[in-house]
């Protein structure tokens, strides 16, 4: 069977048609712009179907899809953009947040070793005040104890006038009252 084609017949039209058929790009040309074409040699008759449309009608779905592929990629990797970055921020703050936090438990680790320091050096202070008390009150004792045991009368008048010190033997060589000199008075009373 021989076929006569237009002049924009693809140059590889009889191995197509020896096959039985097939689908080509026919370029575009001064009267027709480019198309696809899909064509089939009827059997038993010299007459060969061929169906076709513009290519840009022919690809014109596969373009919208393409589009939206695009797009939706674009906006999923926009996404995913902004996600990485909140989360970089979060993690950022997360980090600062626990070197914050280990340098104010190492600040409170210091002021509560400073505290049992402290505690320590108050302890020490109490029990040395305590020491000191008791040796006070024991020479505060020996000191009554002699003063209390010695022939003489004992008087003591401070700078201000006031009787300090009076013992029970120089209450009775004066016959003072001993009311009176309870109450550590004046040397003018």
């Amino acid at each position: 069977m021989k076929f006569s084609m237009s002049a924009n017949a693809p140059e590889d039209w009889e191995r197509l048609l020896a096959a039985g058929g097939g689908t080509v790009r026919l370029p575009a040309d001064a009267s027709s712009p480019a198309r696809i074409a899909s064509f089939k040699a009827l059997e038993g008759y010299p007459l060969v179907m061929e169906v076709a449309m513009t290519e840009d009608a022919a690809l014109a779905g596969w373009q919208r899809q393409a589009t939206g592929i695009v797009g939706g990629t674009l906006a999923a990797a926009l996404l995913i953009t902004v996600l990485s970055r909140l989360a970089d921020k979060r993690f950022a703050a997360l980090a600062r947040s626990r070197a914050a936090l280990a340098q104010h438990n190492q600040e409170l680790e210091g002021a509560r070793t400073r505290l049992e320091q402290q505690a320590a050096d108050l302890a020490a202070t109490a029990a040395a005040l305590r020491r000191s008390q008791q040796r006070e009150a024991q020479q505060a004792d020996t000191l009554t104890t002699a003063l209390e045991n010695i022939n003489q009368g004992l008087m003591m008048v401070d700078a201000c006038g006031t009787v300090a010190v009076c013992n029970q033997r120089a209450i009775d060589l004066l016959d003072l009252p001993p009311e009176l000199m309870a109450r550590y008075p004046k040397f003018t009373d």
